[in-house]
């Protein structure tokens, strides 16, 4: 199966002083000292891609995370086969070190060999790949792999974790034998050398160690106290401030919880001591959520001497990698000034957090003329912890990565002032689990009608029959493999934050599209009519934003019809031509999707097909083993004898005590407390996007957690809240539930045999908690009489129909509708302009 590599690995955290709990102010203190005086030994901290290199079982390894040391390493052939969420340009640089350092090592006799990997091959060396192409904020000019002089790991089986190494005598091996690799890399596009060591040079007097260590004294951080006794005393008295009504052990809790202390208290144990006060709960409980950012809040204080102390060592400090530091500096300034720019100028959704970040990060630079160094920091070690220096680069770090690659959905437009033309863009959102031919003719198609088309693949992975992931970073990989073979240079592929392509078509033209662009919504002519769609859209667009009428420009597909869905299916059995664009080969695909078969000849096809919708495959993916159960799951009802109340379910009261807690069939288990009950959303208002109005009762339906995102769906929109008690069930909370359950959230609501069996079990919401956290919130309601209607604009309850009528909301004088067991259930809600093929859903 291709893994995918991505930034992150078994290095762990470089500490910043105040980041260690542990560390005294009498410690801090000393630290400062010595840096001050020049008595600090370490390296030049760099800014390239950090891998763990290694000898064992006879042959050169490499590991960018615990799974890799757990399996001894990749060798070179593992490497070449790895997915780069990079590209192929990354996958080249990682490739081309290691080949390096394979020559490298095949210098060494088996004797030194021994000696500086160990007698198991169990060392791996923290280094890092400089050059190039191995940027990211700082361009260096030299392709090297440098082996730093610490943070060097080893896998230990017994505790399963990846622990430090004692390479004491292994490194004097290592420095002995480190000159022979330049003779040996010759040829090679890198080479292999040791990190320098180097001293910080010593300030002319202690004018700044001065400065930083009477703030620190000033906000109450002195003598034998730590960190965390800092945070602790801080947070106490901020706690006692904003709650004063609880009393002192309570609030000594919330601390606890905050600081992360062994054997703090759940946030369930500290709403017990709150004696059922809803409104102390919600307080406590938005407090104690963003406790983070009140300890941010908290350290900044020392955070923001620690940086002038280290801006004020770092100041001129060049970097050994790079030719011309000064012309590096320029182009680093230019860069952050566009950014700063982009970032205060950009108005939508998450601005307020960009630009908060941004203004917590020009309190650390001050001035664009206190970037005076390219090194990104001072790497040293310190009574056996490693720290490190970072002055001006880190918050150059954090600007430029939201700039460059957003937060949090969050998505910032460069602002370019020589723009000013009119500029067409297509933006062809969609799942693409994977793309075949049919989409790529569509894309042709707005390549032909725009000056550049923008592909958004959703983040959600689909699985191929045998259970392998096809996702995201895959999708976008075949799309990169199917534009460069057609010659198509205006087209970009993205990941999108979103699961679904309406909302980020919503965002697009809100938030990225510049002022003076025209957007088309990418639709296919048997997509349904989109004009009104279109018009929606156009009233959250920026000003200057046009978004044009798609059906205008719809993609007009003929003959077969295409599915991803078969596509995956077909994969596994290698055969796959009939799914791709001419000129495209069979095993390259197979290679991407981590697929092993024999490749045949691609037949060039006379038509290019296509049945395109707007969000195909997004919401209403079936396998056909889905479909196979759904058929068969009237002759596995379970059974429903027991106590039963009028028009209720058929064990509301009392159910049978042997199958009390049983899972219906399918479900692999029990339902036990912790699947079924979800505390404090449920508290949330939830609402409902229909076409046309509600009639006389309410069916199961989806809900969302935001007005904004049923806006987009519907014309009449609901909101409800959920009565005390409301049974939450969880299908994503185990596992080996997943693998076992016939359906996913996405189809639960077109299987009526499957929802109505939690109605059964008393079970009157079914959501997945682990895709709500990425974002996937929509939760379905299977019992509708758990359900209040509230006012859309206060949030308490409504009077407009009439009064709660069987535990929820109706139109004035209609009556809830009884369930029957055998009664076949009405439609359930579907999201309007999604294009959902019921009928396909429901074979």
């Amino acid at each position: 199966m291709v893994k995918l590599i991505a930034e992150g690995g078994v290095a762990g955290h470089l500490a910043h002083l105040y980041d260690n709990r542990s560390l005294t102010f009498e410690k801090l203190a000393e630290i400062l000292t010595a840096a001050s005086r020049g008595k600090l030994v370490g390296t030049e901290k760099t800014d390239g891609f950090n891998v763990y290199l290694g000898f064992k079982d006879g042959e050169a390894k490499a590991a960018r995370n615990k799974g890799d040391m757990q399996k001894g390493g990749m060798n070179a052939v593992d490497l070449a086969m790895r997915e780069f969420k990079g590209g192929p340009d990354i996958k080249k640089v990682y490739v081309d070190s290691f080949n390096a350092f394979e020559a490298a090592v095949a210098s060494l006799s088996d004797e030194e060999k021994l000696a500086i990997f160990g007698p198991e091959g169990e060392i791996f060396y923290n280094s890092e790949i400089m050059g190039p192409g191995a940027s990211n904020v700082v361009n260096y000019d030299s392709n090297i792999i440098t082996i730093h002089g610490s943070g060097h790991k080893r896998y230990d089986a017994e505790t399963d974790k990846v622990v430090n190494a004692d390479v004491s005598e292994a490194s004097k091996a290592l420095d002995q034998v480190v000159d022979r690799f330049e003779q040996a890399t010759q040829g090679k596009n890198f080479g292999v050398q040791r990190t320098a060591m180097v001293s910080l040079q010593k300030l002319s007097g202690d004018y700044d160690l001065k400065i930083a260590l009477e703030k620190i004294k000033k906000e109450g951080f002195q003598g034998d106290m730590t960190v965390e006794d800092y945070l602790e005393e801080k947070l106490s008295q901020d706690v006692e401030e904003k709650f004063r009504s609880l009393d002192e052990d309570l609030r000594q809790q919330m601390v606890d919880r905050i600081l992360k202390k062994e054997g703090a208290p759940t946030l369930t144990q500290i709403y017990r001591g709150l004696g059922g006060n809803a409104e102390m709960k919600d307080q406590v409980r938005s407090y104690v959520q963003t406790g983070n950012k009140t300890i941010s809040k908290l350290i900044w204080p020392i955070e923001d001497a620690i940086h002038d102390f280290a801006v004020a060592m770092l100041e001129n400090m060049e970097s050994a990698y790079i030719l011309d530091n000064n012309k590096e500096i320029s182009r680093l300034k230019g860069e952050v000034e566009t950014a700063i720019k982009s970032i205060q100028a950009y108005q939508g959704p998450g601005q307020e957090m960009a630009h908060e970040i941004l203004a917590k990060q020009l309190k650390k630079i001050k001035n664009l003329d206190n970037i005076t160094s390219v090194a990104e920091g001072f790497v040293f070690e310190y009574d056996g912890q490693l720290y490190k220096f970072t002055g001006n680069f880190a918050p150059i770090n954090q600007i430029l990565g939201l700039f460059r690659f957003g937060r949090g959905g969050v998505k910032i437009p460069r602002v370019d002032e020589a723009k000013g033309a009119t500029e067409t863009v297509a933006i062809v959102p969609g799942a693409f689990k994977p793309p075949h031919r049919g989409h790529l003719d569509m894309v042709k198609h707005y390549a032909d009608n725009a000056d550049r088309v923008i592909v958004m693949v959703s983040p959600k992975a689909r699985q191929t029959p045998s259970g392998q992931d096809v996702g995201q970073d895959k999708s976008i990989a075949i799309w990169e493999l199917y534009l460069n073979k057609a010659g198509l240079t205006n087209v970009e592929v993205i990941p999108s934050p979103h699961p679904s392509p309406v909302r980020s078509a919503y965002e697009y033209v809100e938030n990225t599209a510049q002022p003076g662009e025209n957007v088309i919504l990418g639709t296919s002519t048997k997509g349904g009519d989109q004009s009104r769609f279109a018009k929606n859209v156009q009233a959250y667009a920026k000003e200057g934003v046009r978004v044009l009428d798609p059906m205008k420009f719809a993609f007009d597909p003929v003959g077969e019809e295409l599915s991803a869905s078969d596509f995956r299916s077909a994969a596994e059995s290698s055969d796959i031509n009939r799914f791709l664009p001419s000129g495209v080969e069979p095993q390259d695909v197979l290679d991407i999707l981590g697929i092993q078969g024999g490749a045949e000849e691609v037949v060039e096809h006379a038509a290019l097909p296509l049945f395109f919708r707007l969000i195909e495959e997004v919401m209403n993916e079936m396998e056909p083993i889905q479909k196979d159960y759904a058929k068969d799951w009237s002759k596995k009802r379970m059974s429903t004898k027991g106590e039963k109340k009028k028009g209720g379910a058929p064990y509301d009261v009392n159910p049978p005590k042997a199958r009390a807690k049983s899972a219906p069939p399918g479900f692999g288990g029990a339902l036990e407390e912790e699947h079924r009950i979800s505390e404090g959303i449920e508290e949330e208002t939830w609402y409902y996007a229909t076409d046309e109005p509600i009639g006389d009762s309410l069916e199961p339906m989806y809900l969302v957690p935001s007005r904004e995102i049923a806006e987009m769906t519907g014309k009449h929109i609901y909101a409800f809240k959920f009565k005390p008690g409301t049974k939450w069930f969880d299908i994503g909370g185990d596992e080996e539930m997943r693998k076992i359950l016939p359906y996913s959230i996405d189809t639960l609501g077109y299987l009526s045999n499957r929802w109505e069996d939690f109605t059964y079990k008393n079970i009157d919401v079914v959501w997945d908690i682990p895709d709500f956290k990425q974002g996937f919130e929509k939760i379905f309601v299977v019992n509708p009489e758990a359900l209040e209607q509230v006012d859309m604009e206060l949030g308490e309850m409504s009077s407009m129909g009439g009064g709660s009528v069987a535990g929820y909301s109706l139109p004035l004088g209609a009556k809830p509708r009884k369930r029957e067991k055998n009664k076949k259930a009405g439609k359930p809600y579907m999201e309007p302009h999604m294009h959902q093929d019921e009928g396909k859903a429901n074979n």
